[in-house]
C-alpha cells in the first residue's frame, strides 16, 4: 500500500471575519519535514485545512493506518481567548483526536507556559525543565522553569535560565487511534523556533523522524545570533541542541 502524508494546518488569526486560504501557519516548517518524508518513500496526499467547523467542511479525507498526518504547529491543547497569540481550535473530531494524543505527554501546553505529564517529566535529563514559562515578545525563550510533581520546596522553586536565548522544541510520533493514521507533530514554541527545529530535524536529526520508531522527544535549543538577512537556514547548525528526553513509544 502506498504511504501518504498530509499537512494538517491551522489558519493564522485574522482581523477580518473571512478566513483566507493562503493565511496558514508554518508552511515552511512543513516543507522541511516533507523533504525528509520523501526520502522515506512517502507520497504527499494533500493539505487539510483546520478551519472552524461549518456546513462546508464537516468531512476530512479518510485516513488509514498507512497514512501520516503532519502538524508543524504547537498544538493548542490549553489555548483560550485570553492568551496572547492563542491558536483557535476548530472542534473537529480529527483535531480532538490530535489533542487527545498530545495530552498524554503534556499536562499543559500553551504559548506562555507548558508542563509535561508526570511520566514524561520523570524521565527528563534535567528535571527542572518539566515546567516552563516562556517570554512572549522577541522570541519564545525561557522566562523561568522548575521541577514539577515534587514535594520538595527547594526543587519546586522557580529558576531563571543561565542564558536568555534558551527555548524548547518537541517531536511526537505516534498513532492517533487503533488502525488509524500515524501522527507527526514537530514544533517549537513560536514560528521561528518551529521553522529552525524542523530544518535541524531534516539536516541533523533525521533519525528522530523515523516512522518505524514512535517516540516523544524534548530538545533544548540555545540560539546563536541570527544574520539580519540570511539566504538560507544553515546558520541554525551553529545553535546548541541538547536532547533532554527521547522516550520510545510502543
Amino acid at each position: 500500500m502506498n504511504k501518504r502524508f498530509f499537512h494538517f494546518s491551522y489558519p493564522e488569526p485574522q482581523k477580518q471575519e473571512k478566513l483566507r486560504l493562503h493565511a496558514l501557519r508554518d508552511g515552511d516548517a512543513f516543507a522541511e519535514l516533507a523533504a525528509a518524508l520523501y526520502e522515506q518513500d512517502d507520497k504527499y496526499g494533500e493539505l487539510i485545512l483546520n478551519f472552524p467547523l461549518s456546513h462546508d467542511n464537516l468531512a476530512h479525507p479518510t485516513l488509514g493506518p498507512s497514512d501520516l498526518l503532519v502538524l508543524t504547529t504547537r498544538p493548542p491543547l490549553n489555548d483560550d481567548a485570553f492568551d496572547r497569540r492563542y491558536i483557535k481550535r476548530s472542534g473537529s473530531e480529527l483535531e480532538k483526536s490530535i489533542l487527545r494524543a498530545v495530552g498524554l505527554y503534556f499536562s499543559v501546553c500553551r504559548r506562555s507556559y507548558l508542563k509535561l505529564s508526570e511520566d514524561m517529566a520523570a524521565e527528563l535529563k534535567y528535571p527542572n525543565r518539566g515546567e516552563i514559562q516562556f517570554t512572549m515578545y522577541a522570541g519564545a525563550y525561557y522566562k523561568r522553569y522548575r521541577t514539577p510533581y515534587t514535594r520538595s520546596r527547594e526543587q519546586h522553586r522557580w529558576e531563571r535560565p543561565p542564558k536568555s536565548s534558551m527555548t524548547a522544541a518537541f517531536v511526537l510520533l505516534t498513532r492517533l487511534w487503533d488502525r488509524g493514521p500515524n501522527f507527526l507533530n514537530a514544533f517549537g514554541m513560536d514560528g521561528a523556533s518551529t521553522l529552525i527545529w524542523c530544518y535541524l530535524l531534516r539536516t541533523v536529526y533525521p533519525d528522530l523522524l523515523d516512522l518505524k520508531s514512535p517516540r516523544f522527544v524534548m530538545a533544548e535549543m540555545i540560539a546563536s545570533p541570527v544574520p539580519e538577512l540570511p539566504p538560507t537556514l544553515s546558520f541554525a547548525k551553529e545553535w546548541s541542541i541538547n536532547i533532554l528526553l527521547d522516550h520510545a513509544l510502543k
